[in-house]
């Protein structure tokens, strides 16, 4: 059941959330105003006192919430975009280091690497996702074969110590990106903020029907505000779409290099020799 929640929000655009949030929060004021009015006539000015002061409460244990979890999304958004810089500067070291190679194990190995590091661009949805994943362990088969053979083809063995290191580097950055993607907020974190949200919504919604006195700017403000805040995290979540992508020009240069490196390779090839 958590599994297919997870699917279920992570699959979701952020607008799409942020609607829902609106028209949650909107509701909880108005059934908080109504309830507000029915009871007015029957609560004392000390029980007043304690609502407006649970109001207080709410609203900034809420603002407390709201700024932590920004907070964290924030970080894991970062940690998303710094892992995608430096996968593709170890896909780019990897490619260096194997035209130390002989032949024709460089060739396979860079064009190898040149459909990997198309494999690496961040995709648009949760299935490309896991295509990707797939097809990236099984190039990480294919290029450790090549780089054995190599290894037992290269008098150097330093030359092939260089190329290992490197690989075994770029393989370690798909686990952590993998990971990245997966360590998200869990479902129930960004329930738990909506609910608050919500209850937030309806207690201002219960004082104004108390005081038969409704501050419609300052309800909207809020609302505003906590929805745009909401957007913001789920969208620093969903990483996959939204406002919020990791850059894929860093990886976009590494696969055009490669691809270039792949097309001078098959030019060579059909080029007639003397």
């Amino acid at each position: 059941m958590s599994s297919e929640l997870s699917d279920l929000i992570y699959q979701s655009h952020p607008w799409v959330i942020a609607l829902i949030a609106l028209v949650v929060l909107v509701l909880a004021s108005e059934v908080g105003y109504r309830l507000g009015r029915l009871r007015q006539a029957v609560i004392g000015e000390t029980q007043r006192t304690q609502i407006t002061t649970l109001q207080a409460a709410i609203l900034g244990f809420l603002a407390l919430v709201l700024g932590f979890s920004f907070s964290i999304s924030q970080a894991r958004y970062d940690t998303r975009r710094q892992l995608l810089i430096e996968e593709a500067n170890a896909i780019e070291t990897t490619s260096l280091r194997a035209r130390m190679l002989p032949e024709p194990y460089r060739d396979r190995i860079v064009r190898l690497l040149a459909e990997y590091a198309e494999q690496r661009l961040p995709p648009d949805d949760i299935e490309a996702i896991e295509r990707a994943i797939a097809r990236s362990e099984e190039l990480h088969k294919a290029l450790w074969t090549q780089a054995i053979a190599a290894s037992d083809a290269e008098s150097s063995p330093a030359v092939t110590l260089l190329f290992t290191q490197s690989l075994n580097d770029m393989i370690d950055l798909h686990t952590k990106r993998v990971a990245a993607y997966l360590y998200r907020a869990p479902p129930g974190l960004l329930i738990m903020l909506h609910v608050g949200a919500a209850l937030a919504a309806g207690i201002m919604g219960y004082c104004s029907g108390l005081a038969n006195r409704r501050n419609l700017l300052a309800m909207i403000i809020m609302v505003v505000l906590v929805v745009l805040v909401l957007l913001l995290i789920v969208d620093l979540e969903i990483s996959n779409r939204g406002m919020f992508q990791p850059n894929r020009r860093p990886m976009e240069n590494v696969r055009d290099v490669l691809n270039r490196a792949v097309s001078q390779q098959q030019a060579a090839l059909l080029r007639p020799h003397d």
